[in-house]
């Protein structure tokens, strides 16, 4: 959230970067066990501050949350964006105001010299001292000829966009047992989960759209959500759940950095500033074997 925070500040959008806890909700209480669960007290033994809510308290953090729900833990530190479409393009501005250049092409394959590499791409040759492969699910078509067999899938996620919902959450509202989360964006009401694995390009299965705006209604039974638009992310997953950042075995002028799952966009400014260290030769901030492209060769 830190990074974020100043990079959307030197971005022009602070806005766009909320410090906002996060509320896991549940049916019933008996379902959640702060104390005692494995996943709660590793999170309260990194510094994360944790408060149960019941009952009325519940009622008043989010008023327009249906009256199913009979206990909610609050956790924060905690951040989001209400708007990530705009806050990537804001960050293109802010590298093409420092002098980077963006073209758009379709890459179809990487030359590896001893001095550089060249790209292969529908605009015409493109040559480079270094190249970074950060295409999410699709980094793995780019890398298998480079002798990488990255075992890559798409872990496909879906979301509904409600416009003009008639409430605003004051948390990022997280349904544990169906596995889903609600969000106040800039768009409006936003519902998303669920997990599909498959490859980046498989046609989309809207059903999961459907199940999620039903779900919508069910949480929040006040909103107003006849205004639906609904999307499907290929998110790009690897078999131990840890991206793979780091220089390609054997290609000293490729570097990836893709896989991390559920935390792109958590995950983005820390890896940009690991890469960037590789790529210009200085240290990294941490150890990088456990995210090595090769590891699972």
């Amino acid at each position: 959230v830190e990074l974020h925070r100043a990079l959307a500040q030197q971005a022009g959008v602070p806005e766009l970067v909320r410090a906002t806890p996060g509320l896991y909700v549940h049916r019933t209480a008996q379902c959640v066990d702060v104390r005692n669960d494995l996943a709660w007290r590793l999170r309260r033994d990194r510094g994360a501050d944790i408060e149960v809510l019941d009952g009325a308290a519940l009622r008043d953090a989010e008023p327009a949350l249906s009256s199913e729900y009979s206990r909610g833990v609050r956790m924060a530190p905690m951040g989001y964006t209400t708007n990530p479409l705009r806050l990537t393009l804001a960050y293109a501005s802010l590298f093409v105001g420092r002098g980077g250049q963006i073209r758009r092409a379709e890459v179809h394959a990487l030359l590896p010299g001893g001095d550089g590499v060249e790209l292969q791409t529908s605009a015409g040759p493109l040559a480079a001292d270094k190249a970074i492969v950060a295409a999410g699910a699709w980094s793995r078509t780019l890398l298998a000829p480079l002798g990488l067999a990255l075992p890559l899938i798409a872990e496909r996620g879906y979301h509904m966009t409600f416009a003009d919902p008639g409430i605003e959450l004051n948390h990022v509202v997280s349904e544990l047992e169906l596995h889903f989360a609600v969000t106040s964006m800039e768009t409006g009401l936003r519902i998303a989960g669920t997990e599909e694995l498959g490859l980046a390009d498989d046609p989309p299965a809207w059903r999961r759209a459907a199940v999620l705006e039903r779900q919508a209604w069910r949480m929040f039974p006040t909103a107003r959500l006849h205004k639906g638009t609904r999307w499907m992310g290929p998110r790009p997953g690897l078999p131990d759940s840890l991206p793979a950042i780091g220089v390609l075995p054997q290609h000293p002028h490729v570097l990836v950095a893709a896989g991390h799952g559920h935390l792109g966009l958590t995950g983005a400014p820390h890896t940009g500033e690991l890469v960037a260290a590789l790529a210009s030769g200085a240290r990294p901030q941490i150890a990088l074997e456990p995210y090595a492209p090769g590891r699972f060769q």
